[in-house]
């Protein structure tokens, strides 16, 4: 879908629920929250934020502890 892809391209996909929280608690803004199609039981979901240069930092800091 042409609306997917622009969404994607603006946005940061994050596939834990404890990325998720220490973003929000850091100030960082969630798009939405969707089901994580990887998973078979459609249990899990993936939380997307808005992409900028502070959250492609923080993501590296993570990232690199």
């Amino acid at each position: 879908k042409m609306e997917d892809e622009m969404i994607m391209k603006e946005t940061v996909v994050i596939y834990t629920g404890k990325m998720a929280r220490m973003l929000l608690r850091e100030g960082f803004e969630l798009v939405d929250i969707r089901p994580d199609k990887t998973d078979p039981e459609r249990k899990r979901s993936v939380f997307i934020f808005k992409q900028d240069m502070a959250l492609l930092e923080r993501l590296k800091r993570a990232s690199a502890k």
